[in-house]
């Protein structure tokens, strides 16, 4: 995978933790709810009643999807360390920049050409030679 690619890939890492997280809440919010209805019911004598195979089931096939969910994220995370790192290699500040703006704050160009103070052909440069740059610095790591 080339280091565009990579970069590419950390835009969309924002979108499904955020994905992630709000499934993540609404699991944990189903978790709660089962667990006071199942194990907690407002009526001691109805416990046996709710406390069925299917039901402890359900718990558990949620507290899975919590737990993938977890791993999922975690995931997620090292990719963007991986590529912050990558980035954090860059001498040039304003190139360093750029790449932050538009791969690890997932900025749109015009974003970026406004927050920078430059033209879109400026900032296209920049982009631009970080790219190549970090594309002979990943060459380098791979050969070590």
């Amino acid at each position: 995978m080339s280091v565009k690619e990579q970069l590419e890939n950390v835009i969309w890492y924002h979108q499904q933790v955020e994905a992630k997280l709000v499934q993540l809440d609404r699991l944990m919010e189903l978790r709660r709810a089962m667990g006071k209805f199942v194990l907690n019911p407002k009526n001691p004598t109805e416990a046996k009643e709710f406390r069925t195979v299917e039901t402890m089931e359900a718990l558990n096939r949620v507290q899975q999807m919590i737990a993938m969910l977890h791993v999922g994220i975690l995931e997620l995370v090292h990719d963007y360390w991986d590529a912050k790192d990558l980035i954090s290699n860059l001498e040039n500040l304003k190139q360093k920049i750029v790449m932050e703006l538009r791969y690890l704050c997932g900025k749109e160009w015009g974003q970026i050409v406004f927050i920078m103070g430059c033209t879109l052909d400026e900032v296209t440069q920049l982009h631009d030679k970080a790219l190549v740059q970090l594309e002979e610095l990943s060459k380098k790591k791979k050969k070590q």
